[in-house]
């Protein structure tokens, strides 16, 4: 099924699930349908006025991402990124990748999602939601978690709290750990040719479309 449609057909149904996985390459739109597909769950139950803002800010919306390892407290936490992720997020139209992301943060050190990220998200998840809503967990480039924050995290998924969603997005199939993999709804996204017209592009901007010239990510 198209990725769009089958998250359309998640949130028409009204049974949204604990957890869902979008994977494919970069370049396929998973980011963006994160976002869009986040920004509807939140309004369930809510008003429109409850909607992610342009720049990417809700209360509910927690993103982890990728982060170098730090001696400062302060700079072990994706709060202190936020800003820049954000802004190479919508520099790009939402086409990033960890060497982007990697070369904005001006760093030797490969970013990771560590326990501490993982220590503050439980934090932030045992309060309640500003908007007696859903709370979205947005983790882009999860493949980056290591294995003590893939395993704190699997306790979280296992029992969430009410109305908590946690959305992952990897580039490869069966990066995440087994354990965690095997949670989380698959979503499959698909590189499209870059041969398309930019009439075609230009027509369905913001959507992510099967065409007959696509190849599937494996």
């Amino acid at each position: 099924m198209n990725p769009k449609n089958e998250l359309k057909s998640i949130i028409e149904s009204g049974r949204i699930p604990n957890s869902l996985l979008f994977q494919g390459p970069v370049g396929s739109g998973k980011l963006r349908s994160a976002i869009d597909f986040a920004n509807s769950v939140l309004r369930v139950d809510n008003e429109p006025s409850s909607n992610i803002d342009n720049k990417m800010s809700h209360p509910d919306l927690h993103v982890v991402f990728p982060i170098p390892t730090s001696e400062k407290k302060t700079e072990n936490s994706c709060d202190f990124y936020i800003n820049s992720w954000r802004s190479l997020v919508l520099e790009n139209n939402y086409q990033i990748d960890i060497r982007g992301w990697v070369d904005k943060l001006d760093t030797k050190k490969q970013p990771q999602i560590g326990i501490q990220t993982v220590s503050s998200l439980s934090k932030k998840l045992s309060l309640s939601s500003f908007a007696a809503g859903y709370k979205v967990v947005l983790f882009w480039m999860a493949d980056r978690l290591n294995e003590e924050a893939s395993n704190k995290l699997l306790k979280l998924v296992e029992e969430p709290g009410e109305k908590t969603m946690f959305l992952f997005i990897v580039e490869k199939n069966k990066s995440l750990l087994k354990t965690l993999d095997s949670r989380c709804q698959k979503i499959n996204f698909f590189r499209i040719k870059l041969y398309l017209s930019k009439a075609f592009k230009s027509a369905n901007k913001g959507g992510i479309f099967i065409v007959r010239k696509t190849r599937k990510y494996k």
